[in-house]
């Protein structure tokens, strides 16, 4: 983060939330059924995490 935005008066820092709605949440959850699913029926994953 840039040191200019720390020191203003006229801004609020916070974590990002963008996510946390009802319907963002129950879309994650249902996603990461459907990657378990895929995972153990020897599918690709919806979507697969490089390591």
């Amino acid at each position: 983060m840039p040191p200019t935005l720390k020191s203003c008066d006229n801004v609020v820092l916070q974590p990002h939330i963008a996510s946390a709605t009802r319907e963002t949440r129950a879309e994650m959850a249902a996603l990461v059924f459907r990657n378990l699913d895929a995972q153990f029926a020897a599918r690709p994953l919806l979507t697969p995490l490089a390591f």
